[in-house]
């Protein structure tokens, strides 16, 4: 219809739904239609070629999915703090959040899990994470084969005193003003086992020692030991 006289033709104003996309239609500026999933609207006349956001031809009206929404692409920006997911949040906020838990925990993250104490000690190679039993069940197996000191039966030793059986030297020394404490073994005399340089400050001790060995003192010093056989 002619515009009246005086008037100027404003031509089409309003969005015109036009179903499913056909490709052998030709639409004009303002139609709309769906296609994959999602509503385009025609920004010109006989838009070229089947819809898309190119921003040209057609622009989105209302963004759907097209089959399976797995392949859907998500844009998202990574939490600033590391929060638990709540129901009702956006799909870009949750992905958010599981990037910030990734980025804290960096390698282990990615890493491969040992679950038994027997992984755990044969495991030298990097890139694993130990499960906290299979840590609690090592700890047990090796604190249970340590040797312990026998208290109770430990007998107080002079320098030259040759260990009857295996056991542990314990105690303190002191070095003195002018010297200092040491322990030596008769296996391997010109090593220190201890050393004290201080006069003041005593340092305590606890060498094992095998049978047949004998306990060698420093020239200075004080010495305050005794020998305690092992459990």
């Amino acid at each position: 219809m002619a515009a009246p006289e005086g008037y100027n033709a404003l031509g089409k104003i309003g969005i015109s739904y036009k179903g499913d996309y056909d490709s052998n239609t030709t639409y004009e500026r303002l139609d709309a239609v769906e296609h994959n999933g999602s509503t385009y609207l025609a920004i010109k006349d006989a838009p070229d070629g089947a819809p898309r956001d190119d921003k040209v031809n057609w622009i989105y009206l209302a963004k759907g999915f097209s089959g399976d929404i797995g392949d859907s692409e998500i844009t998202f920006t990574e939490a600033e703090n590391r929060e638990n997911i709540n129901t009702g949040e956006s799909v870009k906020t949750v992905f958010g959040k599981i990037k910030k838990f990734f980025a804290d925990l960096t390698a282990p993250a990615f890493a491969q899990m040992i679950t038994t104490k027997e992984d755990l000690l044969a495991t030298k190679a990097t890139g694993y994470v130990p499960d906290a039993k299979a840590v609690a069940d090592a700890y047990t197996e090796l604190n249970g084969k340590l040797i312990a000191p026998d208290y109770k039966s430990a007998v107080a030793i002079q320098s030259n005193y040759t260990c009857m059986t295996n056991g542990y030297v314990i105690g303190t020394i002191q070095g003195a003003v002018n010297g200092w404490a040491s322990i030596r073994s008769s296996k391997n005399a010109n090593y220190f086992l201890a050393l004290c340089t201080s006069s003041e400050n005593p340092i305590a001790v606890c060498i094992p020692f095998a049978s047949g060995d004998s306990v060698i003192f420093g020239s200075s010093g004080t010495y305050n030991l005794a020998f305690a056989p092992a459990k």
